[in-house]
């Protein structure tokens, strides 16, 4: 059995995606997870194109890259072998990195579908556009994350360090940085994800 998630407010691109991404997994039995290109369309029919074929050998070298890079979209791009991975209940945000991480943690042969399956419906509803740039929820999700993985990173400290950069604005690790030495301890969100 698969499980092909499509969110509310997106869309198969044509009469034929979803036999596409349900004969993948068919025709392959050794893949448990494949995803496909995808279109963002916003409410003035803007269209912005996903095509991440060229990032499949990244993935493949290094899994982990997604948590710096969402190689592989939404969640409406992917179709995956039922199985008893859950979603984390401590992400509102990078939820669909971590879990592209464990499934393909427990097999990393996954399939790269190089055709427009799925419209991406763009709008202020979107719980991406009340995450981005909110400094709790863009903290405690990139530090959680990193913490549950580090030990995987194959990169030295220094990339460590330059991949929190990356994935937290500098503004909001100054503050954090200014606030624990202001309160002679941990600021709220580094506290959080040491719990």
């Amino acid at each position: 059995m698969n499980i092909k998630i499509l969110h509310h407010d997106d869309w198969f691109a044509n009469e034929e995606s979803l036999k596409k991404l349900v004969e993948v997994l068919y025709n392959n039995p050794n893949v448990d997870f494949a995803y496909c290109q995808s279109v963002d369309i916003d409410k003035n029919n803007n269209h912005r194109y996903h095509d991440f074929g060229n990032e499949t050998n990244l993935i493949k070298n290094d899994i982990y890259i997604l948590i710096a890079n969402n190689f592989i979209g939404a969640p409406s791009t992917t179709i995956y072998r039922k199985n008893s991975l859950l979603f984390d209940e401590n992400l509102k945000w990078l939820v669909d990195i971590d879990f592209y991480i464990r499934i393909l943690q427990n097999n990393p042969n996954f399939i790269y579908i190089p055709e427009i399956c799925i419209n991406i419906g763009i709008s202020d509803t979107q719980v991406t556009n009340s995450c981005l740039g909110n400094q709790k929820v863009e903290m405690f999700e990139n530090l959680y994350v990193y913490k549950k993985y580090r030990k995987y990173f194959k990169h030295n400290k220094l990339k460590k360090f330059k991949y929190l950069l990356k994935k937290t604005s500098l503004k909001y690790l100054l503050v954090d940085l200014i606030s624990i030495s202001t309160q002679g301890g941990q600021s709220e969100s580094v506290s959080a994800v040491n719990k």
